[in-house]
């Protein structure tokens, strides 16, 4: 066990190590494209044999802690030792999904390789959660239960009662006939329970919730990966309707292995208090995003719709004011606005031919936003970009930025290089049906989420004070 924390603390450092040499490469070659991450897979090797160390010495450990006869004044304290490395490795695995779900959400706009993205992301995310499951149910649940060490006890103890002089056979039949005198047989007495259906329910305790909360950030990825875009508020509801329903399936069962008599009572009690805190953590989360929703929703009934042009150069001169004009060579057009209508596109047309030469459609924040270089073959003369859109409430913006094209290609514009309708003065939309069902009920079915689940996990975990009411 010490061993392979030893090994572990030296793959961190090399995990450390190889992302900080490639996190240098990338300051220097900023357009390159994104590579399979190594540190991170070394970063995982590492709680891997942390993790099945201690689970190596546990579970080695286990026989030894019920035969008393036996057990050293060692056992106990590794034994523990253990079980804490045990926690340790699995709430770092777990914090490792966390982290990766969410670089995976600001992973920018560029384009990445789907087999890249998949070794970077999905596959991590699946290798950490294979080894928390692992870990809780190998480490705590299906222990082995040193039952040779038992059956050799009771051997024992069965011939010291007959060096006492009683024979087997008539210590059973005594108790028998006394038993039968005193109560009626039981009709369940011939029915065998299966060994192993307690631990069974105690793992799903343990598992299910787990792999509903992996399953579900899996799921963001894929409709990010898919979209590109910021997880809308409804996909968040239906991340959050299977975590939550993971949640509960593991607090049924954890509640229905409370009366097995195969599994140690801190078992029972650890898969309980876990779907425990994850149903507060549930319910404090969906809370902040119900309110946090909400807020939006309200805000967002005051508008302040604008729209702006500006030009600027990236690889080419960018000249000196000369009077009111300025003089840039191979400009680049960038168009954005804010609180337009969700659907519609905003257009850049070059005046006096109507040419369009880009547009940008309006996401669901009411954002618009596109840059494109200015075409080089325009012939030199006086224009005039026009960008066009609609506001929220459909109110029609129209700007127009002048441009002055010379014989060698190099485009004039105003000093500022841009414009803006910065003329537009806020007001308040109306209340819809509309804003309604779209803006402001997820956030009440998130909030009904965090509520119906901490009202389904009570009535669970006290289901005979929810017969009597």
């Amino acid at each position: 066990m010490m061993g392979a924390a030893a090994v572990a603390w030296v793959l961190f450092i090399i995990a450390n190590y190889v992302s900080l040499v490639s996190s240098a490469n990338s300051m220097w070659e900023y357009e390159q494209a994104e590579k399979v991450r190594i540190a991170s897979f070394i970063m995982l090797a590492a709680v891997i044999i942390l993790g099945l160390g201690a689970l190596f010495a546990k579970r080695k450990l286990a026989p030894l802690r019920t035969a008393a006869e036996l057990r050293s004044t060692l056992v106990s304290p590794v034994s523990r030792l253990a079980s804490l490395m045990l926690i340790v490795a699995a709430v770092i695995a777990a914090w490792t999904v966390f982290f990766t779900f969410m670089d995976g959400l600001d992973a920018g706009s560029g384009d990445v390789l789907p087999l890249v993205r998949l070794m970077n992301l999905y596959l991590p995310i699946v290798l950490y959660t294979v080894l928390v499951v692992t870990l809780i149910l190998a480490g705590f649940v299906f222990l082995p239960s040193g039952s040779k060490r038992q059956a050799h006890t009771s051997e024992e103890r069965r011939g010291q009662s007959v060096d006492a002089g009683q024979a087997p056979g008539a210590t059973q039949a005594i108790s028998s006939d006394q038993g039968s005198a005193t109560r009626a047989p039981s009709p369940r007495a011939d029915v065998t329970p299966k060994p192993q259906a307690g631990r069974r329910t105690a793992g799903f305790a343990y598992a299910v919730p787990i792999v509903a909360v992996a399953f579900a950030l899996i799921l963001g990825l894929i409709v990010y990966d898919l979209t590109r875009t910021a997880l809308q508020v409804w996909i968040w509801v239906a991340i959050f309707v299977i975590v939550g329903a993971g949640i509960l399936a593991g607090t049924v069962f954890a509640n229905r292995s409370r009366g097995s008599n195969e599994i140690s009572a801190p078992v029972v009690t650890g898969a309980k208090n876990l779907n425990f805190v994850l149903t507060v953590i549930f319910a404090v989360v969906v809370a902040s995003m119900s309110l946090g929703y909400s807020s939006l929703a309200v805000t967002g009934l005051r508008i302040s719709p604008s729209l702006s042009l500006s030009v600027y150069s990236e690889s080419e001169k960018y000249g000196q004011p000369e009077g009111d004009t300025v003089t840039i060579g191979k400009p680049q057009l960038s168009l954005w606005g804010s609180d337009l209508k969700r659907g519609s596109e905003a257009v850049v047309v070059i005046d006096p031919d109507g040419t369009e030469i880009m547009r940008a459609r309006v996401d669901r924040n009411r954002w618009a936003n596109v840059d494109k270089t200015v075409p080089e073959n325009l012939a030199p003369g006086t224009y005039a970009f026009i960008a066009r859109a609609e506001a929220v409430d459909g109110v029609p913006l129209e700007i127009s930025l002048p441009a002055t094209v010379k014989e060698n290609g190099d485009v004039s514009f105003p000093s500022s290089a841009s414009v803006s309708s910065d003329t537009e003065k806020s007001r308040l939309l109306p209340v819809t049906v509309g804003w309604l069902l779209g803006d402001l009920l997820p956030a009440g079915v998130l909030l009904g989420l965090g509520i119906g689940l901490v009202s389904g996990t009570i009535l669970v975990r006290n289901p005979e004070r929810s017969t009597r009411s």
